[in-house]
């Protein structure tokens, strides 16, 4: 094992030893945070007739477009990795020729600062030194590639980059234009932000995401039913279930099965009559995995276990509440999704910043502006929009609420019917997710989410 140290006489670099390693390597993966195109030049090069994966996140905001585009223009493989819970940290670089495996693990991402003057540290390690631990990390990378990864390719990046570019040019022009904005003009910029979502090619989906399309916004649970305390309470006794199990969940295993399907039969009624282990895989078994309740154990070719449920720590904490707990089981709840990352937007600290600001947030508001928005960075955007909106009048309300339909329909034929339907669904329980945090509440009537002070 080498110890691998920027700027100190007793240790190599990261550069030296990096580029050392692809000279001598045949296949080269690595999954880093973000990479710059000042790290790419220094090594594309000495990528040339080798097999290249490479693994990056979208949650910093600072890997470059045209880093990314020359590596695809040589032909390298990349992918975007974007957990559903957390983000993507990680600092892995794998080499292998056909005598030798190698892993250089520790805190330096694909830029020339990292790679040569940070205070970085990382260890080298050999297959002969330590052949279990080079199989964990190379199944480790090949589990984010395949199930928490998507595909980087030019289109992907210039559809991204055209949401952000007119994004941000619409938040520069309202803020620096709203003093003076006239009544007519606030309808035309709301018309434009919509038109930044709604006018995506409808086959794009967000990095990461394989039940959602861009166009559609950020998602965060399956459209089965509303966030309520019934729902909740019987998600709980299914985890008390598993603990009473040593805190795992055999689905193969019929007899504790059984006792799981007498809770779920008691809650969603499903129109499509299925069997109920399949009701409760696509149902209760993603809440559980949605809400970081539990995880599924990756075996050991690197693959997850989707047969197996195991409790997280936040799993074993609501598994010992007792249902009048409410309010504890709604702090753990809270703590679980203040981790949830959409894109490049930390969700629930996000919206629960704009009810602070605006005390409630309505149906049309949540589906046409706060829905659409990926960056944290766009607070400011998502509240002038909504003050624009609550500034026009009836009459322009209606004209907006029309002209958002006629975009579906424009855009969607000829399924725009349902696909609004499913849509507006889909928003209610986005909604209803929120509400059920602390300080929060999903009015069902009225379709508002209201801030409320403890």
């Amino acid at each position: 094992m080498e110890l691998v140290l920027n700027n100190y006489p007793k240790c190599r670099n990261h550069l030296t030893v990096i580029n050392e390693l692809i000279e001598n390597s045949d296949d080269i993966k690595l999954a880093v945070a973000f990479l710059k195109a000042s790290g790419v030049d220094k090594v594309i090069d000495k990528f040339k007739d080798k097999k290249v994966k490479i693994l990056c996140s979208l949650s910093f905001l600072l890997t470059e477009n045209r880093a990314l585009s020359d590596l695809l223009d040589e032909g390298y493989e990349l992918k975007f990795c974007n957990p559903e819970k957390g983000i993507m940290h990680t600092k892995i670089w794998l080499f292998k020729n056909k005598k030798r495996k190698k892993a250089l693990i520790g805190s330096a991402n694909f830029t020339l600062s990292a790679l040569t003057n940070n205070l970085e540290a990382s260890v080298l390690i050999d297959v002969s030194e330590d052949r279990d631990v080079i199989n964990m990390v190379n199944g480790y990378f090949d589990y984010l590639w395949q199930e928490e990864s998507f595909d980087v390719d030019k289109m992907l990046l210039e559809r991204l980059a055209d949401v952000e570019k007119k994004q941000t040019k619409l938040s520069y022009d309202i803020n620096k234009l709203i003093p003076q904005t006239q009544s007519n003009e606030k309808m035309n910029y709301i018309k434009d932000f919509i038109k930044t979502w709604i006018n995506i090619d409808v086959n794009i989906k967000i990095p990461g995401k394989k039940q959602s399309k861009l166009w559609r916004g950020w998602y965060i649970i399956p459209d089965h039913g509303l966030i309520d305390d019934k729902l909740m309470l019987s998600l709980k006794e299914i985890l008390k279930i598993i603990s009473n199990n040593n805190d795992i969940l055999d689905t193969q295993n019929e007899t504790v099965m059984k006792e799981i399907y007498a809770i779920t039969g008691k809650s969603l009624q499903d129109p499509k009559k299925l069997d109920p282990r399949k009701l409760f895989v696509r149902r209760e078994k993603n809440y559980l995995l949605k809400f970081g309740f539990v995880y599924n154990p990756i075996k050991d070719n690197g693959k997850p276990d989707k047969d197996i449920l195991v409790l997280t720590d936040y799993g074993k904490e609501i598994a010992l509440f007792k249902n009048t707990e409410i309010d504890r089981y709604k702090e753990i709840y809270e703590n679980s999704m203040n981790e949830y990352y959409y894109y490049t937007l930390n969700v629930y600290p996000f919206v629960l910043g704009l009810l602070k600001k605006l005390e409630y947030i309505d149906f049309f508001e949540f589906s046409a502006f706060v829905k659409h928005i990926y960056e944290n960075d766009k607070l400011d955007l998502a509240l002038n929009l909504i003050s624009m909106y609550r500034g026009c009048t009836q009459n322009e309300k209606k004209s907006l609420n029309k002209y958002y339909k006629d975009q579906f329909t424009k855009i969607l034929e000829p399924t725009a019917s349902s696909v609004s339907a499913n849509y507006n669904k889909s928003i209610k329980h986005q909604m209803s997710a929120i509400g059920w945090l602390p300080n929060c509440v999903y009015d069902v009537d009225q379709n508002i989410l209201r801030w409320v002070e403890a």
